[in-house]
């Protein structure tokens, strides 16, 4: 009998899973825990790093895709800070580990031509203009709502007042500290990225000055021909001032994998290996 019993004992659990409504509930609550501390910025060591928090995110794609938590972008809006809607809606990325899931999702997209740009670890700022003047600055929040810190981002670097055009829409970018601030200024801090999502949210805007808004995104106000291609996009970017990494453009999948795997071309100017 105890043999009986304790073989049945596994397939009890896996029933007792396949039962439970919500089996990955404490997986999604860590997943949830992690993006809120992340996306409002708090200042600190961080609780869990990149890695851990992607393998926990791949974990629950396994496990559950239909998980409201994979297609939940940012996080709620933090309290405090007036909330406002973006003009370009923030959503969720697919990733590509390796070389084999990139094909795989290129096979799957088929898109014309292939835009690859460095991934900046920051945190997403939309700068709202009306006829070329800077009218508001939200953050990411849960991607569609977020936080005005207008008065904050227009201290930081590269933040334009006016633009040299009467552009009315969104420009899209990430707020970072680079390498050369961190070192002089924060070097006590554990984590350059949680340090500089923190300081966004500074009720006085103290240190806001630290912190470099680069481009990366724009749509023009009711206008969704105003930039023909993503590369023209950055080119106008670029024309009106913006800070933007580095650009290039490729028709197949493997020119991509070739570049990387043979060294991406390193950013010049001011941001060169400042990242």
């Amino acid at each position: 009998m105890k043999k009986s019993l304790t073989k049945s004992l596994p397939m009890n659990r896996r029933w007792q899973r396949e039962q439970d409504p919500k089996p990955y509930a404490r997986l999604e609550q860590r997943i949830r825990s992690c993006q809120q501390a992340y996306y409002n910025g708090l200042l600190g060591n961080p609780d869990i790093s990149d890695a851990e928090f992607d393998a926990l995110y791949d974990k629950l794609s396994r496990k559950n895709p239909k998980s409201p938590v994979l297609a939940k972008v940012g996080a709620s809006p933090v309290k405090g800070f007036p909330k406002a809607p973006h003009i370009i809606p923030m959503g969720s990325q697919e990733k590509a580990a390796n070389p084999s899931q990139f094909l795989y999702w290129a096979a799957k997209t088929a898109p014309s031509s292939y835009v690859v740009q460095y991934k900046l670890d920051g945190a997403s700022l939309e700068l709202q203009y009306h006829q070329g003047i800077l009218t508001r600055a939200v953050t990411r929040g849960n991607g569609v709502i977020g936080n005005d810190i207008t008065q904050n981002a227009r201290l930081m670097m590269d933040v334009l007042p006016e633009l040299p055009a009467l552009f009315t829409g969104g420009i899209q970018g990430e707020v970072i500290m680079t390498r050369k601030v961190w070192a002089e200024k924060y070097a006590d801090k554990h984590n350059r990225q949680d340090t500089a999502n923190g300081i966004m949210f500074h009720r006085n805007g103290s240190d806001c000055e630290n912190l470099s808004f680069i481009a990366y995104d724009a749509a023009a106000a009711g206008n969704d021909r105003f930039f023909p291609d993503e590369t023209l996009k950055i080119t106008w970017l670029r024309a009106m001032g913006f800070q933007t990494v580095v650009t290039r453009e490729f028709t197949t999948p493997h020119e991509v994998i070739n570049s990387l795997q043979n060294g991406y071309r390193k950013p010049k100017g001011r941001f060169a290996g400042r990242y």
